[in-house]
């Protein structure tokens, strides 16, 4: 596969999980200054890309990098 591929693969997945660390620490600080949303501490979105970026890491250590950029572009 070519290197562009799994550079573009990498960079997604590295995005994706600034962007889950972000959210996550978001709603951590709601839930200490106990705003009425602390109670959605992991937003159904927020799992959905967990989800994906688990998938396209394991894409991504089996060489299939297309689907791993794929699944990281969240």
């Amino acid at each position: 596969m070519s290197r562009p591929i799994q550079d573009l693969a990498r960079r997604r997945i590295l995005a994706g999980l600034d962007e889950v660390v972000a959210q996550c620490a978001a709603q951590a600080g709601l839930f200490e200054r106990r705003d009425g949303a602390a109670p959605l501490l992991v937003t159904d979105e927020v799992a959905r890309w967990v989800q994906n970026l688990s998938l396209a890491l394991s894409r991504y250590a089996e060489g299939e990098y297309e689907e791993a950029a794929a699944l990281a572009d969240i």
